[in-house]
């Protein structure tokens, strides 16, 4: 080596020189080198994506550092790791610790958790067979679970209560965490479809048997079979048919994201089987929440930075939202109803459920609030995509027949007719308002539109027109205390977001498409915020919780710059 570096005028510096030899013995010649390593049973390797052209060092970026050597020497490096994110995650306590009173620490810390905490392990299963990265990822799982639980109030018994929906896809009602140890085989299987074309390429001269993954004669190939095996035994899954790959051309092309592709199979196997023995009212909750068919926003609060007030969650109100998604109890056995009656003069006193779904139907005031910041965010919306909007406007075209009071009037276009919104939060369970029971399913089965769609059937017989008379534009903005959006909002709001795109001021940017997606994102995150904000006023009202805003406060936010439309949600770093 030394000559060969001479050649072209380089030298070795001898005192930062190490050598590894994998039988263990130093090669003749290198004692000092031998001498200088601090271990001679393996080294850390730095390493970079294949094909990554013009690619730089960054300690906290894509290079990632891993190690090669002997089964104890990288068992020492995974138990050393372990720690790493331990102190990590006390750190990310420490910001809840610490924190200014009025801070939103809660939100910070949970962003913090979701984003970087099981990240930093992540490339090591990518890198390193499951056998070894078990008892790694089984820790690290566990050190993030017992960080959100502290970081949310939950109790061991709720965490063993709401475990799985920790790990549940976001689109499917759960909280988004990311189950390193279901996941770890698939990441290394998918790493491999990615790199074996590029390993054969390169070392196929010096060892053939690197393209011949049928007779995995290599240690390498072996621990691939066994991660397809892992795969086969736990979830059923055919790895090889989900990546359209066979052994004998594994080696022939570069097949990308297999990893996404197997990870999104499991994950979808995992929920089916909660699916299977959930309870009805599980069930629900999960529904509820999920963003299928098209609807996102029902958990955009859970990835809200909290960079305005709009979208910035205090303490209690974001635990009291974890609680509310994972259907966590919210009331202790013994607690009775608070909600004053202004026409009876007294408190209502009904004994309440351990999910307080008496609440919805009883808080009217706190209910009126909630209502009051989703119409008054809607009636910017409508500003601000360029439309002539006014709330509580009457319905002239059935005047003087029928006196109908619409939440938003908005006329969205020269020569248009108007369009009335009208903004309905529904629950899923009957909340015993005015009498029948409390805390059971809307329908026969639990169904992810039971509030959302009932609620929209409702404002649409309120809108229907006298004898003669044509019916008005209607677009009921309905929404489920869970979090999920009925059809005709989701759809009337990209409307707005492609006519706010079109305005003068984006199309001189010429960036229209990537302006719209962040317009929907911020738009989405703000009225999922209000709505928590919202939920926590109505539970309070009945449970006797601080309130989540001070009256003052109420419909005081402003509009954001227009440098906040090109702040999309998923570009944002923590």
């Amino acid at each position: 080596m030394k000559e060969e570096l001479s050649r072209v005028g380089l030298s070795i510096n001898n005192d930062k020189s190490s050598v590894y030899s994998p039988t263990g013995t130093c090669p003749s010649g290198c004692e000092d080198w031998w001498a200088n390593a601090g271990r001679n049973d393996g080294f850390l390797a730095c390493g970079k994506p294949f094909g990554a052209d013009g690619f730089d060092y960054d300690a906290a970026g894509e290079s990632v550092v891993f190690p090669v050597g002997s089964r104890n020497f990288v068992t020492d490096f995974l138990v050393d790791y372990v720690q790493k994110v331990k102190r990590f995650t006390d750190e990310v306590r420490n910001v809840v610790t610490f924190a200014e009173p009025g801070e939103p620490a809660v939100q910070v810390a949970n962003l913090l958790l979701r984003h970087c905490a099981g990240q930093k392990a992540a490339h090591l299963l990518r890198l390193l067979p499951p056998d070894l990265t078990a008892d790694l990822a089984t820790q690290v799982d566990s050190l993030v679970a017992d960080c959100f639980a502290e970081l949310n109030n939950l109790t061991g018994t709720d965490l063993d209560a709401c475990r799985p929906r920790l790990y549940h896809q976001v689109a499917l009602g759960g909280l988004g965490l990311r189950p390193l140890a279901a996941l770890r085989a698939a990441a290394f299987f998918g790493s491999w479809s990615q790199c074996a074309c590029s390993v054969s390429a390169v070392l196929g001269g010096l060892a053939p048997a690197t393209a011949d993954w049928v007779t995995r004669s290599l240690p390498f190939q072996q621990r691939v079979h066994g991660a397809v095996d892992l795969l086969r035994d736990d979830y059923g899954l055919d790895a090889l048919r989900l990546c359209e790959v066979s052994w004998s051309d594994f080696a022939a092309v570069e097949r990308p994201k297999r990893q996404k592709v197997l990870s999104q199979a499991l994950l979808d196997v995992s929920a089916q089987r909660w699916l299977a023995t959930a309870s009805q009212r599980q069930l629900q909750t999960a529904l509820s929440g999920s963003t299928s068919d098209k609807r996102p926003g029902a958990a955009d609060w859970l990835t809200a930075t909290p960079t305005r007030d709009e979208v910035t969650l205090r303490d209690d109100v974001y635990r009291f939202s974890v609680r509310l998604r994972l259907g966590l109890t919210l009331a202790d056995p013994d607690d009775r109803c608070l909600v004053f009656n202004n026409s009876t003069h007294r408190t209502c006193g009904r004994q309440v459920s351990a999910w307080v779904d008496h609440a919805p139907g009883c808080a009217k005031a706190a209910r009126n609030i909630r209502h009051n910041w989703l119409r008054d965010w809607w009636l910017k919306v409508a500003q601000e995509a360029g439309a002539r909007a006014a709330t509580e406007q009457e319905v002239v075209e059935y005047a003087p027949h029928v006196h109908i009071r619409c939440d938003v009037r908005a006329t969205l276009g020269p020569g248009q007719p108007p369009t009335y919104y009208d903004v309905v939060v529904a629950h899923p369970f009957t909340t015993g308002v005015p009498t029948g029971s409390v805390g059971s399913l809307l329908l026969a089965e639990p169904s992810a539109d039971a509030a959302v769609k009932a609620a929209a059937g409702g404002k649409r017989t309120a809108y229907a027109p006298p004898a003669g008379l044509p019916q008005v534009k209607l677009v009921p903005l309905a929404f489920d205390t869970f979090g999920r959006w009925g059809e005709d909002a989701a759809l009337e709001l990209r409307k707005l977001a492609r006519m706010r795109a079109a305005l003068p001021d984006v199309l001189r940017g010429r960036r229209s498409l990537r302006v719209q997606g962040a317009i929907l994102s911020r738009w989405r995150t703000t009225a999922s915020c209000l709505l928590q904000k919202g939920n926590y006023e109505v539970w309070a009202d009945c449970v006797g919780r601080a309130a989540a805003v001070p009256d003052e406060e109420v419909g005081g936010e402003t509009l954001p710059a227009f440098l906040d439309y090109f702040l999309a949600r998923e570009s944002m770093t923590v």
